[in-house]
């Protein structure tokens, strides 16, 4: 029935497959695309290459916002369809398998994991009556203990296997000298002015860097409400963590339990810290979910540098762990994949006609996407090519066809943004930003951007009366990068930013003063 269900699609969209002329590429003046202005424009021309490209984007909405194919959820029989049909596209239009497994597809296992129903219990002994000198303390009765019970303001994580946990331990301070092993180690996030990392890397280091001193687990303070980016990442702690892992993998190592606790939680804990003989005791339940998805990888080999290669990304899933049933995927998630199908059929029309760029071209269509670009970094661990032979990396990503503007992150770290701003003037260039999927190919000297159109008010479904026009010029443009990219004799280079060196000290202009006249 899936298979059936995959090649009804693919057969569906080679019916509407508008045979066309192949445009010269290499030679031609630089064309340049304005965003148009109103988005919507008053006439269409059926021969206005435009037309033809906006046709070939809303017929690969059409495909990816398919009932058939469930929204594109992780996990799904519709994320199994979804990567059927592209591989059925790839193939289609004279690619090559090119996964690392030597296959259209690499599989990756992702586990979900999240802690349910936290609880803390802190006992605080009792202090005991002052005594003459030399007299020792009589024992305390444990019911002279002080006990606080905490179910609110608690956000944690546990990476370890599923199952129900009750772990007392004795607190104790964070500090560099202190003996954390077995305890519960109690401290807070340093707020650092300018601080560049991203919050969520930074908390997760510093969980990893306290497990080697062997707690058996560690709990910060909520971050101030000063420190918005830090304060919300700390807050998410309680969310599923998503985790790459193959099936029969082990979860990642981790401490029995770590994560962020209110300031009221906070408070008692550190008093209890301070007095000899006090624990908490946490209970909480994990619940965790298995699942896996694919990569499809394809290449057009090329003609003089096949083994440099320019390499295409876009996601195909969409809704993150969301399992509702029956909706249509989200149509600005899959507008990244519909540009990419559409610049993989001008490219294979090309080839057809005996156009072969100078270097290959390697098209990803990437499993986890909305889960945290989990796909496009397995593949860039496993490595698709040396990194001296990666031309550029150009992802796709949220083309919102009702934005006004085309933005290339991180178009300012490399040459690869004023190739873009040559085809529209206007196309806006920014740093890199997080969880772009550019940044998941972490390479010394390879230039990365992402393309993506935002501010826009575009719905989640696509309205058959509204011409594409925005996303039919970013495919275009696409089309024109790629082209450039793998078939110029130059290539983009990075462009390091300047760190300017601090002022130095100017001399004090009062003159010292003459010991003398004093």
């Amino acid at each position: 029935m899936k298979r059936a269900a995959t090649l009804g699609i693919a057969a569906l969209l080679a019916c509407n497959v508008e045979l066309i002329e192949p445009e010269s590429v290499a030679g031609d003046p630089p064309r340049h695309y304005l965003d148009p202005t109103p988005q919507i424009p008053s006439r269409t021309d059926e021969t206005d290459p435009t037309t033809v490209w906006a046709a070939a984007v809303r017929r690969n909405l059409a495909f990816l916002t398919d009932d058939a194919l469930g929204g594109r959820h992780p996990g799904t029989e519709g994320a199994a369809l979804t990567t059927s049909a592209i591989v059925s596209l790839f193939s289609d239009a004279g690619l090559i398998p090119s996964a690392p497994t030597l296959g259209w597809t690499t599989p990756i296992g992702i586990r979900a994991v999240q802690v349910v129903d936290p609880r803390l219990a802190v006992s605080i002994p009792a202090a005991p009556a002052e005594l003459p000198t030399g007299e020792a303390p009589p024992p305390q009765p444990a019911g002279d203990a002080e006990r606080i019970e905490i179910s609110d303001g608690l956000w944690l994580h546990h990476r370890g296997a599923a199952g129900t946990f009750h772990l007392p331990m004795e607190v104790v301070e964070l500090a560099p000298q202190a003996d954390l092993t077995d305890r519960l180690a109690l401290g807070v996030v340093p707020v650092l002015e300018g601080e560049l990392i991203e919050p969520e890397v930074r908390i997760r280091g510093i969980f990893d860097a306290v497990s080697h001193r062997r707690p058996a687990g560690c709990v910060l303070e909520l971050p101030g409400v000063e420190a918005t980016e830090l304060r919300a990442a700390a807050l998410a702690w309680s969310e599923p963590e998503i985790q790459a892992r193959s099936l029969d993998a082990e979860p990642p190592p981790g401490l029995a339990v770590e994560g962020f606790v209110s300031g009221e939680a906070y408070a008692a804990l550190q008093r209890a810290s301070r007095v000899t003989g006090s624990t908490a005791d946490i209970s909480f339940k994990v619940e965790e979910r298995w699942f896996e998805d694919s990569n499809v990888v394809g290449r057009i080999p090329g003609r003089s540098n096949p083994e440099q290669v320019v390499i295409v990304t876009a996601n195909w899933d969409a809704g993150g762990l969301e399992r509702a049933e029956g909706e249509q995927g989200n149509a600005q998630a899959a507008s990244g994949l519909a540009v990419l199908l559409a610049v993989v059929e001008r490219m294979s029309r090309l080839r057809n006609s005996g156009r072969v760029p100078a270097r290959s071209i390697v098209f990803i269509a990437a499993a986890g996407g909305s889960l945290g670009n989990l796909g496009l970094e397995q593949l860039a661990r496993e490595g698709l090519a040396l990194s001296e032979n990666i031309v550029a990396v150009v992802h796709l990503s949220d083309l919102d066809w009702t934005a006004p503007n085309l933005t290339v992150i991180g178009g300012n770290r490399s040459t690869v943004g004023s190739r873009v701003q040559a085809l529209m003037p206007l196309a806006e260039l920014t740093d890199h930003e997080p969880g772009f999927g550019h940044l998941a190919f972490d390479l010394p000297r390879v230039p990365r951007v992402s393309l993506t159109r935002r501010n826009g008010s575009a719905p989640e479904v696509i309205d058959p009366s509204i011409p594409l026009t925005a996303l039919a010029n970013t495919a275009r443009i696409t089309f024109d990068l790629v082209w450039d990219l793998s078939d110029a004799p130059d290539v983009p280079e990075v462009i390091i930013p300047r760190v300017d060196p601090p002022p130095e000290a100017q001399p004090d202009p009062t003159p010292p003063e003459d010991d003398a006249a004093l």
